[in-house]
């Protein structure tokens, strides 16, 4: 009986890494260092990594929500608005 007990202690010990989890194979190792090469910039779509554009693609054009974007208007409504300085007759 003893023989067994120290034959499976030994046989743990020999294919103990195959009973490792990965939790407890990770737990103890250094964190990597990271995996970016390059500096995250704003997407302009998903998928779209203007990190690894070249330099003369860079900054082309704007999105095409900003191309339609104007500034909001106030004369649109000043008509409707009532100004006490304005006499009325």
């Amino acid at each position: 009986m003893a023989a067994s007990c120290s034959l499976s202690h030994s046989t743990y010990r020999q294919f103990g890494h195959a009973f490792e989890t990965t939790y407890d194979a990770n737990y103890s190792r250094k964190k990597p260092q990271s995996t970016h090469r390059f500096k995250r910039e704003p997407h302009w779509f998903p998928g779209h990594q203007p990190e690894l554009d070249p330099p003369h693609y860079k900054c082309t054009a704007k999105s095409t929500y900003m191309t339609n974007y104007s500034e909001p208007q106030p004369t649109h409504y000043s008509c409707c608005v009532y100004d006490p300085s304005v006499s009325q007759s």
